[in-house]
């Protein structure tokens, strides 16, 4: 019997979960997950986007807590723990420092994590960085970035530390006593300044800007085991095998297990198109027409053994329909103050699913940008005298959000030859807002299954089958 605690370390909330793999198929023991209201706010600096660890990890113990009430002793029974979570971000800890652990005396003294949202590295900045080699382009938010942001404007937080990785491998590297850190190479590509190819980072590029080389963790492919746990954690006995920190991406992607025909479309605050593709895309993608300088609307990235996964992440999902929905609500609270933004929604939503408005009006809704052109804005066009309705805007505009990804995910495809057959929708938008079904049936024009759930808990628990 194999019990694999899976971990997820969100950027809102960390899950958990106890897979057995008795008899060869994966069956779910035990499921709890938490709000981990981490997030600091700054009114001197308002593009610093951080959080505190300490609030995440009280989180996650209470979370395994209340997973033990539910399963009782088979706690002690698992043999491997497996960790994803939110990419890109950063945070600092320091490894000699072995008398001054924090939180139960388990964790290293750490800095606060910058996680993928921060905004401190702007445009100006972005650009006076050295280009990237084989990777993709850096952004704001990525780790990279943020090391060579605090080398150059607080170097005194870089003098307390000796260690640099995503709040995953601060975890495992606390967990196992790691003198260096471990990082995977989905996390490493989302920091920036990795060669895929090589699976090495541009050392070279980074050594001549001084970058501070010293922080960097070691590379290992996704599912390789990278020590054994050195204390009793949360009655989770010593000498647990512990698996590479990953991505929560990939991992929500392994959850439904889809083949190189498949899709998988999360619909929630922004939005996700990715499909599988052998590793040797990859290569060709990154050797060939590629360009570190400028940005793509969709990216190419490590996921498990031989694959590699092509993905467009949008910042305009479900959140540009909420914010219609808003602006209709406080429009018409003017007029009837009983009005509550349930009713509003219902309304903006409530129209025949079959009937597809005939006007030409198209809604481009992209009111936060694109990491890729991040100055994007939204607008409409074609916009007609009888394009007054209610259900004409929702109708148009949940459309358009769908389009956009579509717009952004086939932009580099067509050398591919990618053809999806079926495509797995998750997310709360799909679930409460008819019109964006319809809009994906009718753009994709392939099967569209809605009863999928992503995991990034469950999809960790399944790695190590690729190693």
């Amino acid at each position: 019997m194999t019990d694999v605690l899976g971990i997820d370390i969100g950027t809102t909330s960390v899950k958990v979960v106890v897979v057995s793999e008795d008899n060869g198929e994966p069956k779910i023991f035990g499921s709890k997950n938490l709000c981990h209201n981490a997030n600091l706010t700054s009114s001197d600096n308002v593009s610093h986007f951080e959080q505190n660890p300490t609030k995440i990890l009280t989180a996650l113990k209470e979370c395994l807590r209340l997973l033990k009430e539910e399963i009782g002793t088979r706690i002690t029974t698992i043999n491997t723990i497996s960790i994803c979570g939110q990419m890109h971000g950063c945070v600092l800890w320091n490894s000699d420092d072995q008398t001054s652990v924090e939180n139960d005396g388990i964790y290293y003294p750490c800095s606060n994590l910058i996680t993928w949202q921060d905004q401190r590295c702007d445009s100006e900045f972005i650009l006076s960085l050295p280009v990237p080699e084989k990777c993709v382009p850096v952004s704001t938010g990525f780790g990279c970035a943020t090391m060579f942001w605090l080398r150059k404007n607080s170097p005194e937080i870089l003098s307390k530390y000796n260690c640099a990785g995503t709040i995953m491998d601060y975890v495992i590297a606390s967990l196992c006593k790691l003198r260096k850190p471990i990082m995977s190479t989905q996390n490493a590509m989302s920091w920036g300044y990795y060669n895929f190819i090589d699976r090495k980072w541009n050392l070279k590029i980074l050594k001549k800007n001084d970058f501070p080389v010293n922080f960097l963790p070691d590379i290992v492919n996704p599912g390789n085991i990278v020590g054994k746990s050195q204390i009793d954690w949360c009655d989770i006995p010593a000498g647990i095998d512990i698996t590479v920190g990953l991505g929560d991406m990939q991992c929500s992607v392994l959850s439904c297990d889809p083949d190189s025909s498949t899709g998988v479309f999360n619909l929630g605050t922004a939005a996700q198109l990715s499909t599988i593709l052998p590793i040797q895309s990859g290569i060709e993608h990154y050797s060939l027409k590629y360009s570190a300088t400028v940005p793509s609307s969709s990216i190419c990235v490590p996921y498990f053994g031989d694959f590699c996964l092509w993905t467009s992440a949008s910042l305009n999902g479900g959140a540009v329909f909420e914010k219609f929905a808003s602006m209709m609500h406080r429009w018409t609270v003017q007029f009837v103050p009983s009005l509550t933004m349930s009713d509003v929604y219902e309304k903006l939503i409530d129209i025949d699913s079959d009937a597809e408005p005939a006007t030409s009006m198209t809604i481009n809704p992209t009111i936060y940008g694109e990491r890729h052109d991040p100055n994007k804005q939204a607008s409409v066009h074609n916009i007609s005298p009888e394009d007054d309705s209610i259900s004409t805007v929702s109708y148009k505009l949940a459309f358009g959000i769908i389009r956009n990804v579509f717009d952004m995910f086939n932009s580099g495809m067509e050398e591919r030859h990618v053809k999806m057959k079926t495509l797995l929708a998750h997310g709360t938008a799909f679930e409460k807002n008819a019109l964006f079904r319809k809009a994906l049936k009718q753009i994709s024009g392939v099967e569209c299954k809605f009863d999928v759930v992503l995991d990034g808990a469950y999809g960790v628990t399944r790695c190590k089958k690729y190693t």
